[in-house]
């Protein structure tokens, strides 16, 4: 996964320093990625710019030493005049091919060969082994996946690990990879809406499109008492305007962090199984017999929860943080505050928020307090600190950090830490 890493950033890094440096400060990255011929048009600006600084090196090297062999031939300066602009002239055409060329392989190797955003585009073993490819856009959907078809698939992240979701932009690899795959699971929210028109300029008539929101039944995203709410940026910019900003009124969304509750990771298996035993039929019975393991593992998560809930002191519990929990919420009957929706974009809420998660806490003496993965927390630090609760992670599957993905943790591991936390808060 580092190699993973490197290559997208490279391949990022160059783009970004071919549109200032071939003065093209028009064309920019934008939410649903780099479009195709603007990535070809950056490239060749990067090259010829790059390559011509390279070439005034070489000459100026090159006529220096030119310069320092026929001084003692003083005579002869025609002679070294012409041999010092000949030399001249062929170090700046050899610097201008040869750094072109090694421009092009390191601009270009990571789209040939390497990866974009989590995922590998696969090599000519993998593309011809006739597995198939599905990608999932987050962690959950992605282990999912992998515990359906285990090895008898190729199963590749979209968003990688580590990342926030909600601010990912794909990048020319991840349009390739998507654009070679069979299957392509996703969540279909607000989350998701930079991928609408990365699919729809797919060439790829052949693509699953898999949409968990179309899975399950949904329920509406809720504004919790007590929460931040959402302003409204199109409101006025001048000072006085802009301090009566209302908050955004619009029609209720759905909540799409479907997964969080088991029942419903449940039904999303299920379908999955049918689906990628339907694309792949010499290993469907296979898939069907995996996810009927997991079903059963998902059933004892799903009751560990329950029992959980049942046997708690209390039923209330304090996200000093996004509140990605909808559906778990409904699930096992807990009653919730939280400083921002699940989907906000905000990383820092306002006093009267905070002081009323404090009052919360002090009046219900909760013992804790929960923040989400790959968060700073530092409003859960505020909370905790003023209260003197503690702080447990309660981890959305969303995504995972490196260190995570890469020790192998897995939904069920993630839920069941879950579980653990969501005990010690309701004792």
């Amino acid at each position: 996964m580092v190699s993973v890493r490197f290559a997208r950033d490279g391949w990022r890094a160059a783009l970004d320093s071919a549109a200032t440096t071939a003065g093209a400060p028009d064309v920019k990255r934008t939410r649903d990625g780099w479009h195709p011929t603007r990535v070809v048009h950056l490239a060749a600006g990067e090259i010829v710019a790059k390559t011509f600084v390279m070439s005034r090196h070489l000459t100026r090297v090159v006529h220096l030493a030119a310069v320092a062999c026929v001084t003692p031939f003083q005579p002869a300066s025609s002679l070294a005049t012409y041999w010092v602009g000949h030399l001249r002239q062929t170090a700046a055409q050899a610097g201008r091919w040869l750094f072109a060329l090694l421009l092009l392989l390191v601009v270009c190797g990571p789209l040939l060969s390497g990866c974009g955003g989590g995922l590998a585009i696969p090599n000519d073993e993998a593309s011809t082994d006739g597995r198939l490819k599905v990608i999932a856009s987050i962690f959950a959907p992605y282990d999912f996946c992998q515990q359906v078809t285990k090895d008898k698939a190729d199963v590749s992240m979209l968003v990688p690990p580590g990342i926030e979701t909600h601010s990912y932009e794909p990048t020319p690899a991840d349009i390739v990879a998507l654009g070679q795959a069979d299957v392509f699971v996703y969540t279909g929210g607000e989350s998701d809406a930079w991928l609408e028109d990365t699919l729809a300029s797919l060439d790829n008539d052949n693509l699953k499109l898999v949409r968990l929101m179309d899975s399950v039944p949904l329920l509406e995203e809720v504004q919790l008492e007590g929460m931040q709410e959402e302003v409204d940026e199109a409101a006025p910019t001048n000072s006085e305007a802009t301090d009566k900003r209302e908050p955004a009124k619009e029609d209720p969304e759905a909540d799409e962090h479907v997964w969080t509750s088991v029942a419903n990771a449940e039904i999303i298996v299920k379908q999955l199984s049918g689906i990628l035993g339907s694309l792949d039929p010499a290993n469907a019975e296979d898939y069907q017999h995996n996810a009927l393991t997991y079903l059963d593992e998902l059933k004892q998560l799903d009751a560990r929860f329950r029992a959980v809930v049942d046997g708690a002191a209390r039923k209330t519990v304090v996200f000093a943080d996004r509140f990605p929990f909808r559906y778990l919420a409904h699930e096992y009957g807990l009653e919730c505050y939280a400083a921002f929706s699940g989907c906000s974009t905000a990383v820092d809420t306002n006093p009267q928020t905070i002081a009323f998660l404090i009052d919360q806490v002090n009046e219900r003496r909760l013992p804790s307090v929960f923040y989400i993965e790959l968060s700073s927390h530092r409003i859960a630090d505020t909370v905790a600190e003023a209260t003197g609760c503690g702080k447990l992670l309660l981890h959305s599957c969303h995504n995972i950090s490196q260190s995570d993905f890469e020790a192998g943790l897995d939904y069920l591991t993630l839920m069941y830490r879950n579980a653990n936390n969501l005990e010690a808060a309701l004792s």
